[in-house]
This record gives structure tokens, C-alpha cells and sequence, in this order.
């Protein structure tokens, strides 16, 4: 006798990957302005997670993505490409030294600009879910600004 449950459950599942293949997850560029960008010095190091426990610990090794670039006085822009969909956090810092780390004085005050998406303010340190910004199909532009002691 033949069971018809087993092959329709098998021809779902071939169905279901099959659509997956043809109607993937759409990805989106996400652009990034920084504004306030001190000087020429060093470079500005821009970190993407998806990860709540890696934005708060700061863990750079476990960024989505991470892009390092020439730091320019004043505004600078850097997009990501097909970036699938979800939340995401920005954490980025003016990296004067060159030596890619934040560098802080004993108080953990930094002595590097620094900048989170959507922080309001200098003394502003959202966590992941506040700081995250939704990324659909479609593209997206955020704005941080780069704060400085």
C-alpha cells in the first residue's frame, strides 16, 4: 500500500525549496553618513553587527561587516551592498592612530571619536535593540554622528 503522506509531504518540501530558489530573500543597500568628523588623521573604522551580544561587547571579530576608510574632516559616506534583510547596529570610531582599536583614557572616557546609530548624544549608548535599524528589500540611509571629548 502506498503511503500518500509520505509522498506529499515529500513533494511539499521539494516545492518549498524549490520557491526558495526562485524568490530569495532580497538584499538592500544600507548607506552610512558620518558627519563631524574631526580631522584627516587616521581612518574611520565602521562596524555593521546583527548580533545584540556582539554590539555590546563590542566585539569587532563578530561584526556582519566591518569597512575601514581614509578619515576626511567634516562628512564621509560609505555604502554596504546586498545586506539581507533584518535588524543591524552601527558602531564606528574615528581611529586617529591608525592602531584599530577606540583608544580611552583610565575613566573609559574616549580620547577617539566615536559614534552608534541612533545615539542622541555623546553620552547616549544605545543597546542592540535601540540602536538597530530595520533593513528591508528596499535601500536604506542612516545618519551618525561622530562625537569627540
Amino acid at each position: 500500500m502506498i503511503d500518500l503522506n509520505k509522498y506529499l509531504n515529500s513533494f511539499l518540501f521539494t516545492c518549498a525549496i524549490g520557491l526558495a530558489g526562485i524568490f530569495p530573500l532580497q538584499a538592500a543597500d544600507l548607506e552610512i553618513n558620518i558627519s563631524n568628523i574631526k580631522n584627516n588623521n587616521g581612518k574611520i573604522q565602521i562596524l555593521v553587527y546583527d548580533v545584540a551580544e556582539a554590539f555590546s561587547a563590542s566585539k569587532h571579530a563578530e561584526a556582519f561587516a566591518s569597512v575601514s576608510m581614509k578619515s576626511l574632516a567634516g562628512k564621509q559616506a560609505v555604502t554596504l551592498h546586498d545586506i539581507p534583510p533584518g535588524d543591524y547596529a552601527v558602531s564606528l570610531f574615528h581611529d586617529e592612530n591608525n592602531d584599530n582599536l577606540l583608544n580611552l583614557k583610565r575613566s573609559k572616557i574616549p580620547l577617539e571619536g566615536y559614534g552608534t546609530s541612533r545615539a542622541m548624544s555623546k553620552f547616549d549608548e544605545p543597546g542592540f535593540d535601540r540602536a538597530s535599524i530595520k533593513l528591508g528589500p528596499q535601500s536604506k540611509t542612516i545618519n551618525i554622528k561622530m562625537y569627540y571629548w
